[in-house]
C-alpha cells in the first residue's frame, strides 16, 4: 500500500501555528516519506517554518482580510487537490478550516481541522 499523502494548510503560521508545523512537519516526512507530506502557507510567512528536507512547500497571496485570504486559500487549495492529490487535508487555525471546509477547497478529500485555540489558553481579563 503507498504511503498516504497529507496536505496542511494554514491561512496564517505566526506563533503558535509555526511552532506546532515545526515539531510535526519533519516527523511526518520521516515516516511517510519525501514528497508525501505538504504545506500550503502565505507566500510572506514561508520564512516561519523551518527548511524540511522533502517537504513540498506551496504558497499563496494573502489579502489584506483574513477573510478574503482565507478565499484565496481555498482556491489554491482546490487547484493543488488536482495536481497533488492529498489524501487528507489538515487544516490549521479558524480561517485555514474555513478554507478548507467551509468554502469547499477541499471537496471530496478528508479534512482535520486543529484550531490550536492559544488564546484560549491565556491569562486574559474575563470582559
Amino acid at each position: 500500500m503507498p504511503p498516504i499523502k497529507v496536505m496542511h494548510v494554514a491561512e496564517i503560521t505566526i506563533g503558535g501555528i509555526a511552532s506546532h508545523l515545526a515539531e510535526i512537519l519533519p516527523l511526518q516526512v520521516e515516516l511517510l516519506g519525501k514528497g508525501n507530506v505538504a504545506l500550503l502557507l502565505p507566500d510572506n510567512e514561508h520564512a516561519q517554518v523551518p527548511e524540511i528536507d522533502g517537504l513540498v512547500v506551496e504558497v499563496f497571496s494573502p489579502a489584506a482580510s483574513r477573510l478574503r485570504s482565507a478565499w484565496t486559500l481555498s482556491r489554491r487549495l482546490k487547484e493543488l487537490r488536482r495536481t497533488y492529490r492529498p489524501d487528507i487535508v489538515h487544516a490549521h487555525s479558524s480561517f485555514g478550516g474555513l478554507a478548507a471546509r467551509l468554502f469547499g477547497g477541499a471537496g471530496a478529500t478528508p479534512v482535520i481541522y486543529c484550531p490550536h485555540g492559544w488564546p484560549f489558553t491565556q491569562d486574559i481579563p474575563e470582559w
